[in-house]
């Protein structure tokens, strides 16, 4: 989604399509990490991106033909 005047910002979509996956989800850990990725995402280790990733329900990601699996 471009808004107008504003270029798209990798990070800022993928914390929003995260958030709005996490958000379908109710348990403590997704709770926990949905607050984290929304106050102090540019502090996100890797092991908390993976954790993320999985709540969110992702199980792979494809960037230029390298695919990393969650």
């Amino acid at each position: 989604m471009k808004l107008k005047n504003k270029p798209m910002n990798f990070i800022e979509q993928l914390q929003e399509a995260l958030l709005l996956r996490l958000e379908a989800n109710t348990d403590d850990l997704s709770l926990l990490l949905e607050n984290r990725l929304i106050s102090e995402p540019e502090k996100i280790t890797l092991k908390e991106l993976r954790l993320i990733f999985q709540a969110a329900g992702i199980k792979s990601i494809t960037i230029e033909n390298t695919t990393i699996n969650i």
